[in-house]
């Protein structure tokens, strides 16, 4: 989209666009993490019924939440320090581009024309947050947002997985406040690696055979006499 574009859209939207008094809090006092997927633009908020200053809407590559990226935990922090916040939904998406392989991760980096080490020696799938399961990968989400001390426990939590396509939104698991400590899960690996090949076991070394000359090896001849016979010489 071309910059000329993009400022007359915005000088259209603002003679068009009176002036609106907001409120000091978020209208359902909600926190969403979602993806930041394209296709989710101006849909996941219309498909929740959600209007402006109704809820933050928090988004990343994958819905997800990592070592090596705690930006969703810590926007979802910064919104609960700041304002009154009492539920974070988690909703992943079907469909979803982080859900591939890390050659097919790697593949597409050296095509863009990033060079392997620009990641600094970080694992590639933990760095970009790649994913198996959509459905998991939400699970996972809520149960690291629940595990975390950071996280206000009057928040409760719930993860969706919505339908691109539809707009169908499908319940995948829940946390309330007072439940039952949830364990911090570390993140699973996005492709099973098979196990490295076992070493063959070390040969014993075979001496080689020694050589013997034909005298050597033929054996010493003995002669005997026969019965009544005599050696001259």
């Amino acid at each position: 989209m071309p910059l000329k574009d993009i400022l007359d859209a915005n000088a259209r939207f603002v003679a068009r666009t009176p002036p609106e008094k907001l409120p000091d809090q978020p209208r359902k006092h909600l926190a969403i993490v979602t993806c930041m997927d394209f296709r989710l633009t101006g849909f996941v908020d219309r498909a929740l019924g959600i209007e402006r200053a109704d809820a933050f809407l928090i988004r990343n590559a994958g819905n997800t939440a990592t070592a090596l990226d705690n930006s969703a935990l810590r926007s979802v922090v910064a919104a609960c320090m700041n304002f009154d916040i009492r539920e974070l939904l988690v909703i992943g998406h079907t469909r979803c581009a982080m859900k591939i392989d890390a050659m097919t991760a790697l593949e597409k980096m050296r095509a863009a024309g990033i060079p392997r080490d620009a990641l600094g020696g970080h694992d590639l799938r933990e760095w970009l947050g790649l994913i198996t399961d959509e459905r998991e990968n939400v699970r996972r989400v809520v149960n690291e947002m629940a595990a975390s001390r950071l996280l206000p426990k009057r928040v409760a939590i719930h993860g969706f997985v919505i339908d691109v396509d539809t707009g169908v939104l499908s319940h995948i698991t829940s946390w309330e406040p007072g439940a039952e400590p949830v364990k911090s899960v570390a993140p699973a690996p996005p492709t099973t690696q098979p196990p490295p090949p076992t070493a063959p076991p070390p040969r014993t070394p075979v001496p080689p055979p020694v050589r013997r000359d034909a005298a050597e090896r033929r054996p010493p001849q003995t002669f005997k006499p026969r019965e009544g016979e005599r050696l001259g010489w």
